[in-house]
């Protein structure tokens, strides 16, 4: 009981004091394996605990947190259920706050690896996910104007793309079970969609389209994660992701085709940034969603735009990379059908052929040897893809594919490419 009464006795006007007072107290903290295990054991108590004590834990240890995170961090790790029995605690706000707190400290820390095996249960909690989503719908609200959305939209950002890094990095790789488990949750369909719909609604009033980009980073490392867990049993859950992709694919084709043209989208010094990012997107999912996915996303328009895209930004090696990636992706992984609709229906070869003739026909002549290089690089996906046609599957005849004078003409692009170099 005495125990009890001294944790009851973390009062409001302690933790303002410590919350906001010198830098030195929450150091000392810090460095006292017995101060923070006093306020960690609160969270195990076997009675109900008072929220009000709860809330008063919370503001000490968030401040503690943002002044000596790996003190903190280590402290969890080497407890290794505190973060469980504050989950107990998540219908009270502050102890949400709390637990995305330490989620976006893990994943920009160096910490132990078992720091971000003991954020594990925060990462596969349902409900924080779906408070990550409603932060960056509340977000895409005021993202233009105002500094915390701001902020809270570049943790998200940072908390995402950690996370899916790490679920492959090798201090996970023996826990497949627990990790695949909690990437369960990251590939429902409703956050996900409420994610990517938030991002495209702020970019209606957002010039920088801050929430939108990171939106599309999320979908993007979502998908990304599928690059190392490529089995049966992976490739279902990517299933709801392709439904999202597929939801939203024309609205995000349709910004980069508006930013070709200068449309709705207002011009900022971001604008080439979002660009890029919608083109990793959607060159990452030509690396992994499903060939049916894949003629769906050719069918809306993107390749035709990723071209395009090539076209009009000739100096931009950043997007150049990014758009050789996707064809690459797409062209290595194709069967007969959706080859038979990139070369016959979409007509591929007359399409680069063009861009690589009007790059030696401008008035500039080369205008950089990055965009003759991406244009060798696609021109050899085509080649090995056509090869290997040829190769692997005789009895489906190249004509099928390309025509006889076109895929001529190919060959003799090729050759002389091949003597140019």
């Amino acid at each position: 009981m005495q125990d009890m009464r001294l944790r009851k006795s973390v009062s409001y006007v302690s933790s303002v004091l410590i919350s906001f007072g010198p830098i030195n107290l929450c150091q000392s903290i810090a460095s006292s394996d017995k101060a923070l295990g006093f306020l960690l054991d609160i969270f195990h108590s076997e009675e109900d605990v008072d929220p009000r004590v709860i809330l008063n834990v919370c503001s000490v240890l968030h401040a503690v947190l943002q002044t000596n995170p790996l003190e903190v961090l280590r402290a969890i790790a080497s407890r290794g259920s505190d973060i469980a029995a504050m989950v107990y605690y998540l219908d009270i706000d502050a102890v949400a706050e709390l637990l995305i707190n330490i989620l976006e400290s893990t994943c920009s820390s160096t910490v132990h690896p078992k720091a971000f095996q003991s954020a594990l249960p925060i990462l596969s909690n349902e409900r924080i996910f779906h408070l990550l989503a409603t932060r960056l719908e509340e977000c895409a609200e005021d993202a233009e104007n105002d500094f915390y959305c701001m902020n809270t939209l570049d943790n998200l950002e940072f908390t995402f793309r950690s996370l899916v890094s790490n679920l492959n990095s090798k201090y996970v790789k023996y826990q497949t079970n627990v990790a695949m488990k909690m990437l369960d949750i990251y590939r429902e369909v409703e956050p996900v969609y409420r994610m990517l719909n938030a991002g495209l609604y702020a970019a209606e009033g957002d010039s920088d389209a801050h929430a939108l980009r990171v939106s599309v980073k999320i979908l993007s490392g979502l998908l990304d994660s599928f690059k190392e867990t490529r089995t049966d049993e992976t490739m279902n859950r990517l299933e709801p992701i392709e439904q999202v992709l597929l939801s939203k694919a024309f609205e995000l084709i349709s910004i980069v085709d508006e930013v070709l043209v200068a449309g709705s989208i207002q011009p900022s010094p971001l604008l080439g940034l979002n660009r890029l990012e919608i083109v990793d997107m959607f060159a990452t999912a030509f690396e992994v969603c499903t060939m049916k996915t894949c003629e769906a996303l050719i069918t809306i328009g993107v390749l035709g735009s990723l071209l395009e895209l090539l076209s009009q930004f000739k100096r931009n090696s950043l997007l150049h990379v990014r758009v050789a990636r996707g064809i690459d992706g797409l062209l290595m992984r194709s069967d007969t059908m959706t080859r038979k609709l990139i070369f016959f229906r979409f007509s591929l070869v007359p399409r680069v052929m063009d861009l690589w003739d009007s790059n030696t026909n401008s008035r500039h002549g080369q205008d950089s040897e990055e965009y003759r290089s991406v244009l060798l690089l696609i021109s050899y996906s085509i080649w090995k893809c056509l090869d290997s046609t040829r190769t692997d599957s005789p009895s489906d005849d190249l004509e099928s594919l390309i025509s006889t004078p076109a895929l001529a003409e190919f060959e003799r692009f090729t050759e002389e490419i091949a003597r140019d170099r």
